[in-house]
């Protein structure tokens, strides 16, 4: 029987069962003496260069017969791709889990949907070959180990800077104390609910605050990461800390989804976190305390899946300032799919412009053509103006001692209630 003949008429036994967690040789299908003699000469042929030839040629038949739309001159031009210019192609590889939803598959032709067939299959092969993605769960373990040994940075292919050295130094270290916090806080947690004692209360800094407290919106705890998909924010003022944004930048860090910014300069904002919060650089100028309310709101949003989308970026505690729209951040899954946001440092506040009210709706639509491309810039307007909730304004306010306060705003910048 030839490979091709086999594969024909056992191929059913073998496919997905090959590489399970019982290990190559486990395949539960088969039942019969007949099927247990194939899977024995599949075990025993299966690296022969005749056997190769035959399966490849099997496989290129049977992809025909599941996708006889997908020409030629389509498989080529998917597989001269590369992975970000695959991406780029077909947006739909960077959702939650890539591939069409499941209404725009309803909207597609039948070749359409081949296509995306191929499309994600070509995708998954060079994912595979691709150690440096944002899909990988150990992006940023992988990335500053990689900087430690060979002082390159794997994304860019240069040498890493100062700042990527540091934080790839101090990586490691700071992910292992953070797990090892949470791991004895959470033991003394159960600790106190098992025998009934009290568990000590901390007040919180903001009980002053004249909006109620709410809790920092959550994303569903079932999803996997990028936890961008369910993120829901419910009320009109969120709390949180800079050592819960620490403990998941180093233990539970948010793959990287950028379309307008890079690797490298969300490293190099990260760096400067991590410098702060080990004392290696300090907030002694308004400058400083500026940008580091700005880095802080980036990081902020980004691990909950948002994406920066202004075009210009603080990477540095030592950037120069600038004026305009502080935030634009957008998940197309969250809701709002669009946060404006406006950062201060501990007591500084709104500002006033000749037209109007820092983060008022005239002084956003003033700027927001500097700060966004045209189509995000549309999709805000029309937003806005239909009140489609689709857009909400936030002031993002870090506090000296490291307790984060986020209040929505109304169109008048004013705190809503």
């Amino acid at each position: 029987m030839s490979p091709e003949a086999f594969l024909e008429t056992y191929g059913y036994l073998l496919d997905g069962k090959d590489s399970t967690a019982q290990g190559a040789g486990y395949f539960p299908e088969a039942n019969t003496a007949e099927e247990l003699y194939a899977l024995a000469y599949y075990q025993k042929h299966r690296n022969t260069e005749r056997f190769q030839k035959g399966a490849k040629a099997h496989a290129t038949k049977k992809e025909k017969e599941a996708l006889p739309k997908v020409t030629e001159a389509f498989k080529a031009n998917v597989n001269q791709m590369s992975l970000a210019e695959l991406e780029k192609a077909y947006p739909y590889l960077k959702h939650l889990y890539p591939g069409p939803t499941v209404l725009e598959r309803l909207g597609m032709s039948e070749t359409q949907r081949q296509q995306a067939d191929y499309v994600l299959k070509r995708y998954g092969q060079l994912l595979s070959q691709t150690r440096f993605h944002w899909r990988h769960p150990n992006l940023m373990a992988d990335y500053t180990n990689h900087i430690k040994e060979t002082g390159i940075n794997p994304i860019t292919g240069k040498p890493a800077s100062e700042g990527e050295k540091l934080m790839a130094e101090h990586y490691n270290a700071v992910q292992a104390w953070s797990t090892l916090g949470a791991s004895l806080a959470g033991g003394y947690m159960d600790y106190k609910q098992i025998t009934g004692a009290p568990t000590a209360s901390v007040p919180s800094v903001s009980d002053d605050l004249s909006v109620p407290k709410k809790p920092v919106p959550k994303v569903n705890p079932d999803m996997e990461v990028p936890r961008s998909s369910t993120v829901a924010w419910e009320g009109t003022a969120w709390e949180s800390t800079m050592d819960d944004l620490h403990h998941t930048m180093v233990t539970n860090n948010t793959p990287v989804v950028s379309n307008v910014h890079t690797v490298d300069e969300i490293a190099q904002q990260q760096t400067e976190l991590v410098k702060v919060r080990n004392g290696e650089a300090n907030l002694s100028t308004s400058m400083r305390k500026g940008n580091y309310g700005e880095i802080v709101q980036d990081e902020y949003y980004r691990q909950m899946g948002y994406e920066r989308i202004s075009k210009d970026i603080v990477t540095s505690l030592d950037s120069p300032s600038h004026k305009g729209i502080d935030g634009v951040c957008y998940n197309p899954d969250g809701h709002p799919p669009y946060i404006i946001s406006e950062a201060k440092y501990n007591t500084a506040t709104l500002g006033k412009a000749k037209d109007g009210k820092q983060m008022s709706r005239l002084w956003i639509d003033n700027r927001l053509d500097k700060a966004v491309n045209e189509e995000h810039a549309t999709n805000i307007r029309k937003s806005l103006f239909i009140g489609d909730g689709n857009v909400q304004s936030n002031l993002f306010n870090v506090k000296e001692n490291g307790n984060i306060i986020i209040n929505q705003l109304d169109d008048a910048a004013k705190k809503m209630k």
